[in-house]
Order: structure tokens, then C-alpha cells, then sequence
């Protein structure tokens, strides 16, 4: 567990401390300050948010509200520490290859399960960039209309069906790109080049996996490499092959396991962050 991790975990610890109303309070500056730091050094702003968090805790033991222990906007208070903290090219960059790694690993990971399937690799990384560029503006929009948003919309239903037009609308192009954009460095992964790249990349997740810091954050990711990597070596088995794709039973039944595979990385990775919030 990396340095960022501890100080995350004794966040979530002490907040439970907290009032109802500090809490909602301070939830929100939480949100708005981890939203709009993603260029920042993470281990940098954790630290911050832990000491404000313990000195809205000694406030709370004094009855003095977190609204009225600041004394002026959080939102304002947000902005001026964030403006002091310098960027990090090192986390962005790191945070960029991340976001690219996970994208073509989860579009590849369905494709390998089709045997007949072809992977346009520069549609791919097309795709990729634009995906992790626009989720990096998200955050930011975010993070900026956070305190906007709850202003004026108290359900956090509504407030979360927001936040989720806002995500597509500007995730939207990414199908076009994956449907329209074709490039010359396409092939093909069927026969023994499907069985390698589906043994190599279960191989490196579980690699990646066992050196992580945090293996139960990244779990999910981990199950679904598993999940596809081995239906794609089932689905190759030419036996296996010939009684799926030989009638259309077969076909929607394979489509069906497929969809039932992807709901459960979903199900998977939402216990998981949840657990990990709690």
C-alpha cells in the first residue's frame, strides 16, 4: 500500500467522525479538491485534505460548524490551496499512460472473445487518446460545477443523472471513432495469435496484479482479464468453435455469457470501490 493509500484510508476513517452536517460539508470540498488536482501530486493533496480534516474535527469538538470555521467560500479556500500546489508532469503522465493502458486493454478484452474478430490497432490508439483527454476534462468540468450543481440540485439522483449526460455527451465521439475511423494497422487474432495474446495479457495482469499496492482497488480489473481471456482460449478450441458459431442458438447464447461476463466485472468493481469507500 503505497503512501496515498494510507493517507486515503485515514481520510475515509475519520470522516466518520464527523457530523451529518460537516460531513456534507466537507464531502463536497473532498470531491472538488481530489476533481481538480488530477494534475497534481496526489500524496501533496491528500496530506492537505487530512490536515483540514482534523482541524474541522477539532472545530466540531468546540460546536463550530465547518461553514463558520473557514469563514468564506469552500470553493474559494479550494481554489487558492490548489493554486499553491505546483503540477506534476511525472503523475500526469503517469495518470495519461494509465487511463491509455486500461482503455485498450478493455476494448481488446470483449474483441478476443470473438475468434474472428479484427483489431484496428491505430483506431485503437485514436480512441484511447481522445478517451483519456476527455475523461481528464470531465473531471475538471466536474470539479468546477460541483458546488454549482448541489447548489441547485439537492437529490443527488438528479444530481448524478447530471453528472452522467454531461460524461456521455463529451465521451460520445469515442464511438464514432471506433466505428468510422479505419487505419492500415489492422489484424487479425484468430488461430494461435489469439491464444498468445490472451495467455500474455492474463500473464501480465496477474503480474501487474500481485505487485500492485492496492490489489483489492484493482481487483476488478484483474477478473475481467481473467473472465475474457479465458473464454477467448475456450472459444478457440476448434471443437468449442464449430458447435457455437454453427447455429444461431449457439451464437446468442455465446452472446449472452459475453454480456453476463461484462455485467459482472461492472458488479465486481462496484462492491469492490464500495467497499473500499466504506
Amino acid at each position: 500500500m503505497n503512501s496515498s493509500q494510507k493517507l486515503i484510508e485515514k481520510n475515509n476513517s475519520l470522516r466518520k467522525k464527523l457530523n451529518l452536517k460537516n460531513e456534507v460539508f466537507y464531502s463536497d470540498f473532498l470531491i472538488y479538491m481530489r476533481l481538480g488536482s488530477i494534475t497534481k501530486k496526489e500524496t501533496v493533496v491528500e496530506n492537505i485534505l487530512l490536515e483540514i480534516l482534523e482541524d474541522i474535527l477539532d472545530a466540531q469538538r468546540e460546536n463550530i460548524d465547518a461553514n463558520k470555521y473557514f469563514g468564506k467560500s469552500p470553493k474559494m479556500v479550494a481554489d487558492d490551496i490548489l493554486k499553491s500546489i505546483p503540477n506534476s508532469i511525472t503523475d500526469t503522465v503517469k495518470l495519461a499512460m494509465t487511463g491509455l493502458f486500461s482503455f485498450a486493454i478493455m476494448t481488446l478484452l470483449p474483441v478476443l472473445a470473438n475468434p474472428n474478430a479484427k483489431i484496428d490497432l491505430g483506431n485503437m490508439i485514436f480512441a484511447g487518446i481522445y478517451t483519456c483527454l476527455a475523461s481528464m476534462l470531465i473531471l475538471k468540468q466536474i470539479a468546477r460545477s460541483i458546488y454549482v450543481i448541489n447548489r441547485f440540485m439537492s437529490n443527488k439522483v438528479v444530481r448524478y443523472v447530471t453528472y452522467f449526460v454531461l460524461a456521455s455527451a463529451i465521451l460520445a465521439p469515442v464511438y464514432l471513432i471506433l466505428f468510422f475511423v479505419k487505419t492500415p494497422l489492422t489484424f487479425s487474432l484468430n488461430g494461435l495469435t489469439g491464444v498468445m495474446v490472451s495467455v500474455f495479457i492474463m500473464a501480465g495482469f496477474i503480474v501487474w496484479w500481485l505487485r500492485s499496492n492496492d490489489r483489492k482497488f484493482n481487483f476488478p480489473m484483474l477478473f475481467a482479464a481473467l473472465v475474457f481471456g479465458i473464454l477467448s482460449l475456450i472459444i478457440r478450441i476448434p471443437s468449442v468453435q464449430d458447435t457455437v458459431f454453427r447455429s444461431q442458438f449457439g451464437k446468442n447464447s455465446y452472446a449472452i455469457i459475453i454480456m453476463v461476463a461484462l455485467v459482472s466485472f461492472y458488479v465486481v468493481s462496484h462492491i469492490v470501490h464500495k467497499k473500499q469507500s466504506d
